[in-house]
């Protein structure tokens, strides 16, 4: 099933998607970064959080497993790397 939830990622800026709930939060993070050239270096290692609840959200997950819905929001923190 389509839906649309909007990924924001903190100092980068927010993006309104939308994909099939049986797509895996990675792929979702990999064609961001395919499409917006310069979000792809930030998007190697994140930690994502659902706003409202503030859960923690595994990127092997699919927005099904996640139980993610249309109208989330996801807040993507890019990990220094050290």
């Amino acid at each position: 099933m389509k839906q649309t939830l909007t990924i924001s990622i903190v100092g980068a800026g927010s993006y309104d998607i939308q994909m099939d709930s049986e797509q895996r939060i990675a792929t979702t993070l990999k064609v961001l970064g395919e499409s917006v050239g310069e979000l792809a270096p930030l998007l190697r290692e994140v930690e994502i959080r659902e706003k409202r609840s503030g859960r923690k959200i595994e990127t092997s997950q699919t927005y099904e497993e996640a139980l993610l819905y249309t109208g989330a929001e996801l807040l993507v923190t890019v990990l220094d790397d050290k």
